[in-house]
């Protein structure tokens, strides 16, 4: 069920300190209206901070999403992960695969989503962590949305791509069929019985 009010944020995790290859989203919605905020940084301190800051500073955040490895003590992973070790060998030919934790992007990758995390609980109140399968006290998610969509295609060896277009075209296919629509619909259906029940 969503709720019928609420903030929270998605983080694209990237380690440059020369390229804006990171980016923080808010995603704020209420009863009348759904809107977005959106800011690429650099990672450097100060910038990964101003950026946090900048978009989602003052808000509460019912959970973020971290493009990126993390664990409960915000400590470095550094081992070749169960879920991640699965996506690649049962569906890395199909979907194509996340990175190990413990290949030495990987552990970049942990030391920036790390450093996010941290970033984020200093400086924003994050709604506890209400799910079975928590990582952390608070509402912190890794969320890969390339593997989130390719998950969902009924049929992922029909739809090919190239891996810096992988998460657009699983996209289309997804628009195309209408498993977009029905998961939009669905969501939407959840809004309106929490809107007559409120």
């Amino acid at each position: 069920m969503i709720a019928p009010a609420g903030v929270v944020a998605g983080l694209d995790v990237g380690f440059s300190k020369i390229r804006s290859s990171s980016a923080i989203c808010k995603l704020s919605w209420d009863r009348d209206r759904i809107g977005w905020k959106i800011r690429r940084y650099r990672a450097t301190d100060s910038e990964r901070k101003a950026a946090i800051q900048e978009t989602v500073g003052g808000s509460k955040l019912q959970a973020i999403a971290l493009d990126g490895p993390v664990r409960s003590s915000l400590d470095l992973i550094d081992e070749y992960r169960v879920a991640e070790r699965n996506l690649t060998r049962l569906l890395g030919p199909k979907i194509g695969k996340p990175g190990q934790s413990n290949a030495p992007v990987g552990r970049r990758l942990n030391e920036e989503t790390n450093l996010c995390a941290s970033v984020f609980l200093k400086l924003v109140e994050i709604a506890p962590a209400a799910h079975r399968h928590r990582i952390h006290e608070r509402s912190i998610v890794e969320a890969f949305p390339t593997s989130f969509l390719g998950l969902m295609l009924a049929d992922p060896v029909s739809v090919t791509s190239t891996r810096g277009k992988r998460s657009d075209v699983f996209y289309k296919a997804l628009v195309d069929d209408g498993t977009l629509s029905v998961r939009l619909i669905m969501i939407a259906f959840d809004f309106k019985l929490l809107r007559v029940a409120a």
